[in-house]
């Protein structure tokens, strides 16, 4: 089936930054394991959620008769830096879910528009909790970590996750 340009086109990118968001995901927990820290644990966890997202999505370039592109990622220096890296991504990608809804409800593609919506409650405020079989919202799990870290300190932060 050949798709809307502007929905073919928006999934691509999107295809691209939550292939970001999961590599990124991937390296955090590895280093947060490095260092000793429970954290890494919830990291996976959003790297598996958005492995199955991006499988989606790619899926559906694949109904519409493109080809996926994929994305990287990058270390960080501190615990700090992953949460506030990990969070502008997050949102970043969310925005752009949202814009791609709007173009596919335009488009009158309703199943990637509810497809999408689902995508963007998960990656926000999700529908269980890191480790469960539910899905967790990346966005607010992250700004959970990030909260605790501001409120203990990153020593003490790294303190309760080890």
């Amino acid at each position: 089936m050949q798709g809307d340009p502007n929905v073919k086109a928006g999934l691509q990118r999107l295809v691209v930054a939550l292939c970001d968001l999961m590599c990124q995901y991937m390296l955090d927990a590895i280093n947060t394991k490095r260092l000793g820290l429970s954290i890494g644990d919830g990291l996976d966890k959003l790297g598996e959620q958005c492995a199955t997202d991006l499988e989606d999505l790619v899926k559906w370039l694949y109904f519409l008769e493109a080809q996926p592109e994929i994305g990287s990622a990058k270390s960080h220096a501190t615990v700090g830096q992953i949460l506030t890296d990990a969070t502008t991504a997050e949102t970043a990608f969310v925005s752009a879910v949202n814009e791609l809804a709007d173009a596919a409800l335009k488009a009158g593609d309703m199943s990637v528009f509810h497809g999408l919506q689902h995508l963007a409650k998960f990656h926000t405020i999700g529908g269980g909790v890191v480790g469960s079989t539910d899905r967790s919202g990346h966005i607010a799990w992250l700004q959970k970590q990030g909260w605790q870290l501001r409120e203990f300190g990153e020593k003490d932060y790294e303190a309760t996750k080890a």
